[in-house]
């Protein structure tokens, strides 16, 4: 990863500075490894609620990186690259981050979507983020993470463990590159399955409000024929 030259967050080194006092990449990657881990399996049992925002994003990546990063969670305000690939610059992050959220809630969090169609809108999103690239470190997984709570607000399990990191980059780079999302699509398929437990509650849910609602029409029924005989 490519920083900004006169980032104040970079040590004489080129390393991010770091609660650790790591003077090292080997030495901070080694360290931040053990820590967000842990933070990120936490999650999985417990995930941040929020509305799948920029707000949302930021307090994912706080919460994994606070232990590691005095940042963790901030809007980079330092121009970032990776191989040949130069992420949205700083002043331009939250607008775009902005604008993409207001079209995810404009899809209604992907709700109702089969297999299919959600397997392809979250290739998008997960694409998307990742041209943004909003944090100094990090971003990779706190955008599984992000859409991981997605697929799941939306009734599906996504658990990207068995794509290597080299598949990840490789579908990101094509995405960012050519617009084309098909091998994102690729992993999210790989990794996607329905959440029964999900799906069997919003129709007990459903059930309860059907037979509820012809519960008070049956009342309102009855006291109305009451009234009646009583004319």
């Amino acid at each position: 990863m490519h920083y900004c030259s006169n980032d104040f967050h970079i040590n004489e080194n080129g390393v991010l500075k770091n609660k650790f006092g790591a003077k090292t990449n080997e030495e901070l990657e080694n360290r931040e490894r053990d820590i967000t881990t842990f933070r990120i399996a936490q999650l999985k049992d417990s995930p941040i609620n929020g509305n799948f925002d920029l707000k949302h994003l930021q307090d994912i990546h706080r919460f994994i990186f606070s232990p590691v990063y005095d940042w963790a969670g901030e809007i980079r305000d330092g121009s970032l690259a990776k191989g040949g690939t130069v992420f949205t610059y700083p002043e331009r992050i939250a607008p775009e981050l902005n604008k993409l959220f207001s079209q995810l809630k404009s899809e209604n969090y992907l709700q109702g979507l089969n297999k299919e169609e959600i397997t392809q809108r979250l290739a998008y999103y997960l694409g998307e983020l990742n041209v943004n690239h909003p944090f100094r470190e990090g971003n990779g997984r706190v955008q599984r993470i992000f859409i991981s709570e997605l697929a799941e607000k939306a009734g599906y399990k996504l658990d990207f463990s068995n794509v290597s990191q080299k598949e990840t980059i490789d579908a990101c780079v094509l995405a960012y590159r050519k617009l084309d999302y098909s091998q994102l699509a690729d992993l999210v398929s790989r990794s996607i399955e329905p959440n029964y437990a999900y799906q069997l509650t919003n129709e007990a849910i459903n059930t309860a409000v059907f037979n509820s609602s012809n519960q008070n029409l049956l009342a309102a029924a009855t006291n109305t024929n009451r009234e009646e005989e009583k004319q």
